[in-house]
């Protein structure tokens, strides 16, 4: 936004002070100050956020293929060793799910 018509319309979200995305670095750089600007900590990292999305998508029901693709993963085995304690949790919370249920509590 600050770059304003100079922002090099290329799809990233992170742009350096001319508009453009063409130095490695300014992702980072970029990523700490919006961090800051927002009054988050600085420890946490652009790869973080990755592992968020992923992890929501698959807490979301996204099916774990499409997910394995969105993460870039080599095969839809290595999404699942990675993000396998959330289907652990989701399969714990069906079973208080059922358990109530059965009890006669709803949900």
């Amino acid at each position: 936004m600050r770059a304003g018509d100079r922002y090099d319309r290329n799809g990233f979200i992170f742009a350096d002070e001319e508009g453009s995305f063409h130095r490695p670095w300014v992702l980072s750089w970029a990523f700490k100050r919006t961090l800051e600007d927002c009054g988050l900590p600085d420890e946490i990292r652009l790869y973080d956020t990755r592992h968020t999305h992923i992890s929501h998508l698959i807490m979301d029901g996204v099916d774990l293929k499409k997910a394995s693709a969105r993460a870039g993963h080599s095969s839809i085995s290595q999404t699942a060793d990675t993000y396998a304690h959330l289907s652990e949790e989701a399969e714990e919370q069906m079973a208080e799910v059922s358990a109530r249920m059965l009890a006669g509590g709803g949900n």
